[in-house]
């Protein structure tokens, strides 16, 4: 994953190099990605740190989450940490949440917002968390879809949840039963609009005011959500 903002470019990776195990990786760029700092490591070891995803925030701090999927204490956490130095030091890491998948971060000036799927029961169900403080802290775990959301039958699990954020806007897609669904807030993900399903699909991202996804024939739709 990739993220800049002036002249400051961020990457971070998993590599899964050494045997049994698998660190979040991450390197930096002040010249514009001209030249790059060496790889550093985010992840603790023997936890099997997997999809890390990075967002940066409107003056400049860094937020970084990973599943870790091998943690002596629970399996499939979802972690997250923050610099507000141009990742020169970063925060202790903070478990957001447990049994997860999937996970997505954006920023939006102060607001940081990250989506995930959390196994509840038989179910895969979209989760919301918002942070108004550019990650200093996050609103408790809100579910969006799963059978309370969409109406849909028990044991039916949601996919990939994508977000995109900008101007005080936040639009949240996924798909679940092989349809794809769109939700939008204007008040920092204090409150959403009911899902509205787009169509068949399998795979969606959100992009302004679009959404973009895959029917089942891997044909690209594209819908106005405003």
């Amino acid at each position: 994953a990739l993220a800049s903002r002036a002249n400051n470019v961020y990457a971070v990776w998993e590599d899964s190099t050494a045997a049994n195990e698998s660190l979040a990786l991450m390197a930096y760029s002040h010249d514009g990605g001209v030249t790059f700092s060496a790889a550093k490591s985010l992840s603790p070891s023997q936890t099997y740190a997997v999809e890390p995803l990075i967002a940066i925030s409107g003056d400049g701090t860094v937020s970084i989450v990973w599943r870790t999927s091998k943690d002596p204490t629970a399996k499939n956490r979802l972690s997250y940490i923050r610099s507000t130095d141009l990742a020169q030091s970063f925060s202790k890491t903070v478990i957001l949440d447990d049994n997860v998948r999937h996970g997505s971060v954006v920023a939006d000036g102060a607001n940081l917002y990250v989506s995930y799927l959390k196994q509840i029961g038989n179910d895969w169900e979209t989760q919301f968390r918002a942070s108004h403080d550019k990650g200093q802290t996050f609103s408790a775990p809100v579910n969006l879809s799963g059978f309370s959301g969409i109406n849909q039958s028990p044991d039916t699990d949601d996919f990939l949840p994508a977000m995109w954020a900008g101007n005080g806007a936040l639009t949240l897609a996924w798909t679940s039963a092989s349809s794809a669904y769109v939700q939008s807030s204007g008040d920092g993900g204090t409150s959403f609009s009911p899902p509205t399903y787009l169509g068949p699909g399998n795979s969606v991202l959100p992009g302004g005011p679009f959404v973009l996804w895959l029917d089942s024939q891997s044909r690209p739709n594209l819908a106005n959500c405003r």
